[in-house]
């Protein structure tokens, strides 16, 4: 597992850790446009789904609620002068 884009780090290679526990604060490292963690799985030198290999599901906002959504993450990219706003 990889965790990307830390602010710092709270724990070494192959330390046990356990539910809960701190292991690093989120970041803005890299070519990011806020603070937020990369949780990334490999295997060998191919990257696997998370969401598959740990067999969860992924929520989608109501199709209905679509463009509400978009129109308000278009309002605070704006807001914040996102460089890279959303079209």
């Amino acid at each position: 597992a990889k965790y990307l884009h830390l602010s710092g780090v709270s724990v070494r290679p192959g330390q046990r850790v356990a539910a809960g526990q701190v292991i690093g604060k989120t970041g803005n490292t890299g070519r990011t446009t806020a603070p937020h963690l990369h949780y990334q799985l490999n295997r060998g030198a191919s990257v696997v789904d998370p969401v598959v290999f740990h067999g969860t599901t992924r929520r989608a906002p109501n199709p209905g609620e679509m463009h509400a959504f978009q129109s308000d993450v278009a309002r605070l990219d704006a807001l914040l002068g996102n460089a890279l706003a959303r079209r």
